[in-house]
Formats: C-alpha cells, sequence, structure tokens
C-alpha cells in the first residue's frame, strides 16, 4: 500500500527543514515524505481578518480533513507575558488555504506565579474516534506552569 501525503508549507527555510528530513529517513529505508506542493506565503498570519485580538501571532497547531472542510486547533499568542496568555482557537476552510476564524475553544489566564494549572495552554491534538457509535472528538492540550518550570532552570 502506497500513502501519499500532502504538505502545504510556507517559507524556504521549511522546504529546506523538510528536504533534510526526507533524506535521512529515505536513507534508512524508512517510508518517505515528500513535499508535493508548497504555498509562496504564510496562509494565516496575526493579520489575518479574523485574527482579531492575537497579538503575537499563532504557534504550532493540527489540521484534520473531515469530508471536504479542513480544521485548524491552534495556539494564539494573544497577549502577555507572551507564551502565557494564549488561546486555542479553532479555525475552518475548504481548500486548506483561505481559512475564517469559527470560536475560542479555551482561554489561559495567563497568570504566571504557577497558581493556575491553566495559566499557559499550548498544543492542541485532536483526535476523532470513527470507531464509537457516536463519533466521539477529544482533545489533549499541554498546561505548563510557568513558575514551576522557571524555577528548575
Amino acid at each position: 500500500m502506497t500513502r501519499r501525503i500532502a504538505l502545504q508549507l510556507g517559507g524556504a527555510s521549511a522546504a529546506a527543514s523538510l528536504e533534510s528530513l526526507s533524506c535521512r529517513v529515505a536513507a534508512r529505508g524508512e517510508p518517505r515524505l515528500q513535499l508535493l506542493r508548497q504555498h509562496e506565503t504564510p496562509v494565516l498570519t496575526k493579520n489575518h481578518p479574523d485574527a482579531v485580538g492575537i497579538k503575537y501571532g499563532f504557534e504550532g497547531g493540527r489540521v484534520v480533513k473531515l469530508g471536504s472542510t479542513y480544521r485548524l486547533f491552534t495556539s494564539e499568542m494573544v497577549g502577555d507575558p507572551i507564551w502565557v496568555k494564549m488561546r486555542l482557537g479553532y479555525w475552518s476552510s475548504g481548500d486548506g488555504l483561505r481559512w475564517k476564524r469559527i470560536a475560542t475553544l479555551f482561554t489561559s489566564s495567563g497568570e504566571f506565579e504557577g497558581k493556575d494549572p491553566r495559566a499557559s495552554l499550548w498544543s492542541p491534538l485532536p483526535v476523532f474516534d470513527e470507531t464509537d457509535s457516536v463519533g466521539t472528538s477529544s482533545m489533549w492540550l499541554t498546561a505548563p506552569r510557568p513558575a514551576l518550570a522557571a524555577a528548575s532552570c
């Protein structure tokens, strides 16, 4: 069985990194990830009309395609302190290039003293279980405690 994966990346550095990874993986005789196309510019930035309130941009995220709709779950850097005050956003697209913001899933408190376990929310990882009789969707995320992380350095 052959699997074909299409990635849409923006920028030359992303393509160079992917090319390097592809060469290393192919050299070991493992399945190969191949870049099929690349968009010339980022498809979503903090300047997008629906990115109201996003101060510093986006960090990571996951795209899943259900039917003919792409769904993006991403970390949005919405305030200070940077990388602490976050929102988990849900975006939708019919083509993977033009996005519309649908909802805020969670907003972190941005509390920086280590008292709130949800002070900073990151890395939404959606999972859809098609084998479940009701089609359950779940989401895992990371919620580091800033004061504890700083103390361990």
